[in-house]
């Protein structure tokens, strides 16, 4: 086992939804620490965030200095899913899908998603892509997966405790504060549509760590009784506070539309960071994590919605309501992550017979 405690609490629910970004708006990150966190963009659309958690030279100069990079991009399986590579692309930066900064890499060369790991089907992606050895992607310092096994060789299953403080990085779409919704469900958040694009981040609290999805009674063991449909297992739940409940923690937020896929990061006390904003409850500098990836967003579900105007049913209750995530606790489902890194990244040999066979192809067309 490692160093974080896992919680005992059993959760029982219905499987993930695809409720999803980020409030407060003014929490943006412009910060070389969250380089890697980058948006997921489908076509010529951003749908959810990804992590740059490996980063493989290609190619060199003749003096040995790296040419090209691939990159392994960890996002949501209900981002990528159903979706070729070709179609599938990262955008790094705080911009839209083009301006200045890096802008949009190449398609992808390969994805992976929606694994079934020991019958229970994680929302979960990687993906790979190609970018140059440029200023930027020469400092990118990936936020690493931790390793799937332990000295002996045995899977390295990482346990989390309730309370544990955490922040999520995103792209997702913001929204403002407000107190004076419907009766019962005063404050909240209310949803900017169109806001998405710019990389923020909220602070939370692990509530529950445990499995999310398959019937919930009679017990289900997944292992015996098979896959029951949707996104199954264990998951890291939060739920978003309002600034009169004790458990709030200073630069709590939530998340919307954009932000599925964004990292879950804890504490790290090798790389200890803070963020130079205060909390608009406290005044307390936001402490920010930025290096220990053990989450991946999924979801929020919350109560309040019904009965309420459609308008209404979008915004964010506080104290209504959760929010969780695939957990990445497990070396079983981070043996998997690796793996299709390790699958996606094409040999250098099979690199120079692609180029040799396109350039053929395109002699040959040239000589028609």
């Amino acid at each position: 086992m490692s160093c974080f405690r896992l919680s005992a609490l059993i959760v029982a629910g219905a499987c993930t939804g695809m409720v999803r970004a980020s409030s407060p708006d003014f929490q943006v990150v412009n910060q070389a620490a969250w380089d890697a966190v980058c948006r997921v963009v489908i076509g010529n659309q951003g749908m959810g965030t990804g992590t740059v958690f490996d980063k493989i030279v290609n190619t060199r100069d003749a003096l040995g200095n790296p040419t090209n990079y691939w990159l392994c991009i960890l996002t949501a399986g209900h981002v990528t899913s159903g979706e070729a590579p070709m179609n599938i692309r990262a955008a790094f930066g705080n911009q839209s899908l083009t301006g200045p900064g890096p802008g949009l890499t190449t398609p992808a060369v390969y994805k992976a998603d929606d694994p079934l790991i020991r019958n229970w089907n994680r929302d979960l992606s990687v993906f790979v892509v190609n970018v140059p050895a440029d200023a930027f992607f020469n400092a990118l310092v990936p936020i690493r997966v931790l390793p799937a096994y332990d000295p002996l060789g045995n899977y390295d299953d990482i346990e989390i405790p309730v309370e544990s403080p955490f922040s999520i990085v995103g792209y997702g779409n913001t929204g403002t504060f407000f107190n004076n919704g419907p009766a019962g469900f005063r404050n909240g958040y209310r949803r900017h549509d169109g806001t998405f694009g710019v990389k923020r981040f909220v602070n939370q609290t692990v509530t529950q760590h445990d499995v999310r999805g398959g019937p919930g009674n009679p017990e289900w063991n997944p292992e015996e009784e098979g896959y029951p449909g949707g996104y199954c297992g264990l998951a890291l739940d939060w739920e978003l506070d309002s600034p009169m409940n004790a458990a709030r923690v200073d630069g709590e937020g939530t998340a919307w539309g954009g932000d599925s896929g964004a990292p879950y990061l804890f504490d790290d006390e090798r790389m200890p960071y803070s963020h130079n904003l205060y909390d608009w409850v406290t005044g307390n500098r936001l402490a920010a994590r930025s290096r220990l990836l053990l989450g991946v967003h999924s979801g929020f579900s919350g109560t309040a919605a019904q009965g309420l105007p459609e308008e209404v049913k979008r915004w964010r209750y506080m104290d209504d309501g959760t929010g969780y995530g695939t957990s990445l606790s497990e070396g079983i489902v981070r043996e998997w992550i690796h793996d299709q890194c390790m699958n996606g990244v094409p040999e250098p040999g099979t690199m120079l017979a692609l180029a040799a066979g396109l350039g053929a192809l395109i002699a040959q067309r040239r000589r028609r």
